[in-house]
């Protein structure tokens, strides 16, 4: 996924995904760029709440860390 947006008749408010192939040149087709040229009125906008206070996320490794059973013997 390239882009996260809403669209309302001429205005564009969006969010990047950090999609590492946008206006990379080995690969032509940017449909991204594409898309955001063809509009009028394109606002950079966070309107999607990603926010996390944890950073690493629950269910990984490092939620183990300080159990007995992750320490080397």
């Amino acid at each position: 996924m390239g882009l996260r947006y809403l669209q309302s008749h001429d205005t564009v408010l969006f969010q990047p995904t950090a999609d590492p192939t946008f206006l990379y040149p080995e690969f032509t087709s940017q449909r991204v760029f594409d898309f955001l040229k063809k509009n009028k009125t394109i606002i950079y906008e966070d309107y999607i709440d990603t926010w996390q206070t944890e950073p690493l996320g629950s269910g990984w490794a490092w939620n183990d860390y300080n159990d007995d059973y992750m320490q080397k013997e």
